[in-house]
């Protein structure tokens, strides 16, 4: 993520928060690619749904819960905005996964358990069993539960899958603040994070 990119967006940010309803539009409009790419790496970790549905998919329909969450609590940063994306989509595709849970993939195809590549201690393939998917509903409100600056950190690098400089540059800290909050989040949420790596 560029700097001019990443300012350009902080300038649609603090017109949303200023009360520019326009800005809200432009800003998923600016940042529409960088969702998708999203939506793309996130639906990896969602096998049986990419089976029905393809990102495109996941973005457009994970986009209302965004525009809601926009109106309600606008965002004050490019941090704060990315962490609120990744929340919606990661919600909306446990929707899409209770929807599908049980059904026969499409065509006779072959579901591959795939994590993200290159993430850090990347989430399992969510398959459709109840109890896996519990699980992993429960983990995400665990995520939303993390003090603030520790759920921005774990939202930058686990849903976004920045590298450690990148969320030091967005969040205006250092890279050794990142590691000590990456860190204490990932013993927070131990439980869900099987076989994490250690610092």
């Amino acid at each position: 993520m560029t700097a001019e990119f990443t300012s350009q967006l902080q300038g649609l940010i603090d017109r949303l928060a200023a009360g520019d309803p326009s800005a809200r539009d432009e800003l998923i409009s600016r940042a529409y690619e960088r969702l998708r790419r999203l939506a793309r790496k996130m639906l990896r970790k969602f096998p049986h749904v990419g089976s029905f549905e393809d990102s495109s998919d996941v973005l457009h329909d994970s986009l209302p819960r965004l525009i809601r969450a926009l109106e309600a609590v606008p965002p004050a940063s490019v941090a704060q905005f990315l962490a609120l994306a990744s929340r919606q989509m990661h919600w909306e595709l446990l929707d899409m996964a209770k929807r599908y849970a049980g059904r026969e993939a499409p065509r006779g195809e072959q579901v591959s358990a795939r994590a993200s590549e290159g993430a850090p201690n990347a989430e399992p393939a969510t398959n459709d069993s109840p109890s896996v998917l519990a699980s992993w509903t429960e983990f995400h409100r665990a995520v939303e539960s993390l003090p603030e600056k520790e759920r921005e950190v774990f939202d930058l690098l686990y849903y976004q899958e920045l590298a450690h400089s990148e969320a030091a540059a967005l969040l205006h800290v250092s890279e050794s603040t990142i590691r000590r909050l990456w860190l204490s989040a990932r013993r927070r949420l131990g439980a869900f994070l099987r076989g994490a790596e250690k610092e």
